[in-house]
């Protein structure tokens, strides 16, 4: 099978924004699920400053606040899952 047959069978790749867009939002949440939702801690991972960390988070509709635990000691968040879980 030719390489122009094979790539006839992939599906087509999503336009450059959008993969750059899934790939910053899914790294938003992972380092924000590192750093238990500290965007201090984020940031500095990122190599950004907090302002524009924010910046990113607001871009994406990411709260910080969903990747804390819960105030009462109990997981408000999930390790296998890149979603928070809301505490009861």
């Amino acid at each position: 099978m030719s390489s122009h047959e094979n790539s006839a069978l992939q599906p087509a790749p999503p336009p450059l924004d959008q993969a750059r867009r899934a790939f910053e939002r899914d790294y938003l949440v992972r380092i924000l699920w590192m750093t238990h939702g500290n965007v201090t801690q984020a940031a500095r991972l990122a190599g950004r400053n907090r302002t524009e960390f924010y910046r990113l988070l607001d871009r994406h509709s990411i709260t910080p606040a969903s990747f804390k635990p819960s105030p009462r000691g109990d997981a408000a968040f999930s390790g296998t899952s890149t979603e928070p879980v809301a505490s009861a």
